[in-house]
């Protein structure tokens, strides 16, 4: 699939990355964040690329999408999350030289 087949629609804090059919085959959801440590940061809350659509650059333009928003934002970086037993989104992520911090841990309160 040749870039030029596709289009990446930028809408509020989310990146669709659409077909010219207009056929919705991934997204990047993400808003911007501050750190007491870090700064403004982007958060990536999602990355999702259609199971048809996985393995042909999809995710890669959409990632290099985001980062380059983070870029033109003058943001200190971007932050996310990954399941430790996403083995493929893990090494996907390490491509781009990501960092994995073994310290934090998540929590959360469900009301």
């Amino acid at each position: 699939m040749k870039k030029a087949d596709l289009e990446i629609i930028p809408f509020g804090g989310r990146w669709s990355l659409k077909m010219k059919s207009k056929i919705l085959i991934g997204f990047a959801l993400y808003y911007v964040r501050y750190s007491t440590w870090k700064g403004q940061r982007l958060y990536l809350e999602d990355l999702y690329v259609c199971p048809d659509w996985r393995g042909k650059g999809i995710g890669s333009q959409l990632f290099e999408a985001v980062i380059k928003e983070t870029k033109d934002k003058q943001l200190n970086g971007m932050v996310w999350q990954v399941l430790e037993w996403n083995e493929t989104a893990i090494e996907f992520y390490k491509k781009y030289n990501a960092k994995f911090d073994a310290e934090w841990i998540n929590c959360s309160i469900d009301l």
